[in-house]
């Protein structure tokens, strides 16, 4: 079942909570076994699933830790994976999603050590939609450190090879998000842990976009959760000036999206906010286009407007 490490090859556990997912879970722990790295347990749970699921965990378990619990949540499942794991590393993978074979072993490959800031590097890998599929570039950016988490966001879950000891340092995932949790994972482990997650530049998952997907479906939630998770780190830690232009920017995109989807009030007080703790304005290069100057000379109602005249014209 486990596979123990030796004293230069840590354990990986490679943990899969799985809810209603009888077509994809058996692909998911194929993959998670399928591993060139050789010392890794894979650790499975059960989150109440009430299709025959379980029928097809259980087929795997002479090779597997199963799990089952009550359906409380893919983030109950992931805490309850991590409280049992034994392995000093842990790479999340969910349910519907595949590992490539050399996943575990890109990122034990690259170098242990601290980044020239002094922090510890958490490798990751970039991920690609399912079938051959393309992702936003934020989602496989080469370097997230505190700002540039703030800013843009985090790796996908399934991204990192993590530290067992940082996971439960912070507590594991937030159980009480509707979504982003993984941004809230993310941003509390760079707030707290003096890390960066920094990328082997090679696919290592391959996710699946199809409709099921919270975040296909979270929509306007997400964009509240996400203004809801700063406001929890901005009030959590002592950030920098820098960190605090970082929310700051992220605000201001999250007042573009809502006004978008109809919210328009909420938009403009969550803009007309963010601006304010933006002494030196809108810093074009944030945007690295000419949208930020465009944005601070006329407002975000002007902008908008401006934006949905040019859109109506091509």
């Amino acid at each position: 079942m486990s596979k123990p490490g030796h004293s230069d090859q840590p354990l990986v556990s490679i943990i899969i909570p799985c809810y209603n997912s009888e077509a994809y879970v058996a692909e998911a722990i194929e993959s998670a076994l399928a591993q060139t790295y050789p010392h890794c347990e894979v650790v499975v749970i059960n989150d109440g699933s009430q299709d025959v699921s379980g029928e097809v965990i259980e087929r795997y378990q002479d090779r597997v830790r199963y799990i089952q619990t009550e359906n409380l949540g893919a983030c109950h499942a992931r805490n309850l994976g991590l409280r049992a794991a034994i392995g000093e590393r842990v790479q999340w993978l969910d349910a519907d999603d595949v590992l490539r074979p050399n996943c575990v072993e890109n990122k034990l490959s690259m170098r242990n050590g601290n980044t020239p800031d002094g922090n510890h590097i958490i490798p990751i890998c970039d991920v690609a939609a399912m079938p051959g599929g393309t992702l936003p570039a934020i989602w496989n950016r080469p370097r997230y450190d505190l700002f540039s988490g703030l800013g843009y966001g985090t790796p996908p879950t399934p991204a990192p090879l993590h530290y067992k000891a940082d996971l439960l340092a912070i507590g594991g995932f937030r159980e009480d998000l509707p979504c982003a949790q993984e941004l809230d994972l993310h941003l509390r482990l760079l707030a707290k842990r003096k890390c960066e997650f920094i990328s082997t530049g090679d696919v290592g998952v391959d996710i699946r976009t199809h409709d099921n997907n919270l975040s296909q479906r979270a929509g306007v939630k997400m964009h509240y959760t996400v203004l809801r998770i700063l406001e929890h780190i901005q009030a959590d830690h002592m950030l920098s000036e820098k960190h605090k232009s970082a929310i700051a920017h992220q605000r201001i995109r999250m007042s573009q999206q809502l006004w978008r989807k109809g919210h328009k009030l909420e938009a403009l007080e969550i803009y007309r906010q963010a601006v304010t703790t933006l002494p030196k304005g809108i810093q074009p290069g944030y945007f690295a286009n000419v949208e930020g100057w465009v944005l601070k000379a006329v407002g975000l109602e002007k902008f908008e407007a401006l934006r949905g005249f040019i859109s109506a014209l091509l």
